[in-house]
C-alpha cells in the first residue's frame, strides 16, 4: 500500500523538476571532474625550447615531436581554480589551497607549470629559481639566492649563461622600464578587483572623449597592461597619481640596485647625485621576491621569455610540478 502511494507521488512530480534534477547531477559529475583534472595529473607538451637541455620544445634543435610530460597538479596543494578545457575559462570561484601532509610550495630547483602572468590563457613551463623573500641577483652570467651562487641545484648544469634583462638588467633605463610595466600590470589587476580604483581611473577622461579613445582604455585594462604606454602620454600624470594614492607603485620598494631601493635610486638619477651613469655604467641590480609570488628562469636563458621580462609568477597562477616525461619513449625520464 506504501509503495503504491510513493509511487503515484512519484508520477505526480512535475516533468520540469526532473529535468532540473537531471542537469544538476550533471553540472555537479563535471564539476568534480574539473576539480579531479585540476587536482591530479594533466598532460603537458613543450612548445618550445627555453628549458633546453633539460626539455625539448616541438620545433628546437631538430628533434621534431617535443617532449610530452606528466604534470603533477596536486605537488603544491590541492587549488580551487579550476580551468573549463578548450574554452580556456576559468570558474569565477574564489582561490584557496589545501595543504595535506606531503605536500609544499615550489621551492628553487623546480620545474613548474604556470599560467603566464601576462595571458592566463597560456600555460608556461620554467625552472623556480626564487621563492618569496629571496634575493635574487644575476652577475657575470651566474645566478645568485641570497647571495649565494647556484651550484647544488640538479640544474646547475643546464644554467647555461644568464643574461641580465628586464627586471634585472645591467642598464637603469630598462630597469625603469621594467618597473613601469610592473606597476602598469598592478594597476590593471586593481582595477579588476576594486570598483574605487576603476571608476577613480575611467573617470580622469573629460567627458565627450572620443568613443574609439574610450574604447582603447578598456582595452588596455582588458589585456593586462598598456595604461603607461605612450598612446595615453597625456594621462600618465593623472594614472600615476592613483597609482601613487593606492600604494600600487610600492614594488619600488622590493626592487634593490647595488643594495639600494629602486625609488631612492630613481630618485638620486633624477637629481644627478647617482654614483653612475645610467645609461652607460654596468650597474649590479637586486630583486627581492614578493610575499605569494617565485622567480621562473628558463634553462635556456638565450631563448626564454621568464620573470627576467615580466616580473613575478604569483602563487595563484602555479598549476604543478614537472614530474616525467612519458613521450618519445627515448626520452622517458623523471624530471629533475
Amino acid at each position: 500500500m506504501n509503495e503504491d502511494i510513493s509511487k503515484q507521488k512519484e508520477n505526480k512530480q512535475p516533468k520540469w523538476l526532473a529535468v532540473i534534477k537531471e542537469i544538476l547531477g550533471l553540472v555537479l559529475l563535471l564539476a568534480f571532474f574539473f576539480f579531479l583534472k585540476s587536482n591530479t595529473i594533466e598532460l603537458f607538451k613543450i612548445p618550445t625550447g627555453s628549458m633546453e637541455p633539460t626539455l625539448y620544445g616541438a620545433n628546437e634543435m631538430g628533434h621534431g615531436f617535443g617532449d610530452h610530460l606528466l604534470v603533477l597538479r596536486c605537488a603544491y596543494g590541492f587549488s580551487s581554480k579550476i580551468k573549463i578545457p578548450f574554452l580556456n575559462w576559468h570558474v569565477p570561484i574564489p582561490e584557496y589551497r589545501v595543504m595535506i601532509p606531503g605536500m609544499r610550495l615550489p621551492k628553487v630547483g623546480d620545474v613548474v607549470v604556470f599560467e603566464n602572468p601576462t595571458d592566463e590563457r597560456i600555460d608556461y613551463i620554467k625552472r623556480c629559481a626564487g621563492t618569496p623573500g629571496d634575493h635574487i641577483k644575476i652577475k657575470d652570467g651566474h645566478l645568485f639566492v641570497n647571495d649565494k651562487i647556484i651550484t647544488n641545484s640538479p640544474a646547475t648544469a643546464s644554467y647555461v649563461y644568464y643574461t641580465n634583462a628586464g627586471m634585472l638588467c645591467d642598464r637603469f633605463i630598462t630597469v625603469e622600464a621594467a618597473v613601469e610595466s610592473i606597476i602598469d600590470k598592478t594597476l590593471v589587476k586593481a582595477v579588476k578587483t576594486n570598483a574605487h580604483i576603476r571608476n577613480e581611473l575611467f573617470s580622469i577622461m573629460p567627458k565627450g572623449t572620443a568613443r574609439n579613445l574610450s574604447s582603447a582604455f578598456a582595452s588596455a585594462v582588458n589585456r593586462g597592461g598598456g595604461l603607461l604606454s605612450m598612446q595615453f602620454k597625456e594621462y600618465i600624470p593623472q594614472i600615476m597619481s592613483i597609482v601613487k594614492r593606492y600604494h600600487l607603485d610600492k614594488i619600488k620598494d622590493s626592487i634593490l640596485i647595488n643594495g639600494k631601493p629602486f625609488r631612492v635610486v630613481e630618485k638620486q638619477v633624477e637629481n644627478k647625485t647617482a654614483g653612475f651613469n645610467p645609461i652607460t655604467d654596468t650597474i649590479v641590480s637586486e630583486i627581492v621576491v614578493p610575499e605569494k609570488s617565485y622567480f621562473m628562469l628558463g634553462d635556456n636563458s638565450a631563448a626564454s621569455a621568464d620573470s627576467r621580462y615580466w616580473g613575478f609568477a604569483p602563487l595563484e597562477l602555479i598549476k604543478g610540478r614537472a614530474w616525467c616525461i612519458y613521450l618519445p619513449l627515448k626520452r622517458i625520464r623523471m624530471i629533475r
